[in-house]
């Protein structure tokens, strides 16, 4: 069983966690998303009511519910609680989980009937060894931080996934056709539409200030990148990956058998051209039923796209 707590109502126990978790120093690029996140204006506006961010997100959340079969469920990065309704009706036994003091505060106001924690996903020590049927970080919440530190993240959920649990996550995609483009960019302008146009001029020396300031963060490897990102006027910096690269990664933190869904449409897919227009890509992947060696080139994923372009190369069929 995970560890403190037993006894106490979901608002004692939230209240008590607070000042329990001591926060995982920060990086460069984690002490910029932190401050963001925690900032109360963008606090209020992730509790604003929001069901899925797009039809991506609910297909993905009705295939957990598939997988799961009501087990506990993990939820990392819960914010001010938008997933909070749209996994209660899933289990029996939820968890949510953030590293922002303000967001759990908030969440906890809003549903006090539900156990949350203070917890950083790179350490959920807080958790035993196959805990979850389920591990579910919505909104690319495993972008927000630096590569080693995501490799940890994917380490945690397995760690705590019960043999033949789903994790499912999404992650920014490296293959979108205005990833990394600057505020002047026309290509992010014409994403924006009309209205959207206008607001961005408007705002523009406060975008173009950002950018300058938090480019220089930026790093890039084989099929993954960290850019500063558009989202908060060019206020973060955030994990981008191709669809291939995430395979690989997952494949060497053990899961197997990944689906990729859509953001826009909700469709699978398989081929990083299929995904030109989505900002981000919904991922499930499950951790074997029983431990199976990993191959000696990395995983199966990798022996699957390696010597391929990144266009060419097919996710492994499930």
């Amino acid at each position: 069983m995970d560890s403190g707590g037993e006894g106490l109502s979901g608002s004692e126990r939230n209240a008590e966690n607070l000042t329990a978790v001591r926060p995982k120093a920060a990086s460069a690029l984690d002490a910029v998303n932190r401050r963001v996140w925690g900032d109360p204006r963008v606090i209020a506006d992730y509790a604003r009511p929001l069901a899925y961010t797009d039809p991506g997100e609910g297909v993905v959340i009705a295939r957990v519910a598939e997988l799961a079969r009501r087990g506990p469920v993990l939820d990392l990065g819960v914010g001010a609680g938008r997933t909070v309704p749209l996994l209660l009706p899933i289990t029996d036994d939820y968890v949510g989980v953030d590293y922002t003091p303000g967001m759990v505060e908030r969440c906890g106001t809003r549903f006090p009937e539900v156990r949350l924690e203070l917890a950083d996903a790179r350490s959920l020590d807080a958790f035993a060894d196959e805990r979850f049927a389920a591990v579910y970080f919505s909104a690319s919440g495993i972008d927000a931080v630096d590569r080693d530190d995501r490799a940890l993240i994917l380490r945690e959920a397995f760690r705590v996934l019960r043999p033949g649990g789903v994790f499912a996550f999404s992650t920014h995609n490296l293959s979108h056709v205005a990833v990394g483009k600057p505020p002047w960019s026309r290509t992010v302008l014409r994403g924006r539409g009309f209205r959207g146009s206008v607001a961005h001029l408007v705002r523009f020396p406060i975008l173009a200030r950002n950018h300058r300031r938090l480019r220089g963060l930026s790093q890039t490897g084989d099929g993954w990148a960290i850019l500063n990102d558009l989202a908060h006027e060019y206020g973060i910096v955030i994990h981008y990956t191709t669809l291939r690269a995430a395979s690989a990664e997952l494949a060497d933190a053990g899961f197997v058998d990944l689906e990729a869904y859509d953001m826009i449409s909700g469709a699978r897919v398989t081929r990083a051209p299929e995904t030109r227009h989505s900002w981000w890509l919904h991922l499930v992947a499950l951790k074997p039923t029983v431990a199976e060696p990993l191959p000696r080139d990395g995983g199966a994923s990798l022996s699957l796209v390696r010597g391929s372009s990144e266009a060419d190369a097919p996710l492994p069929a499930a």
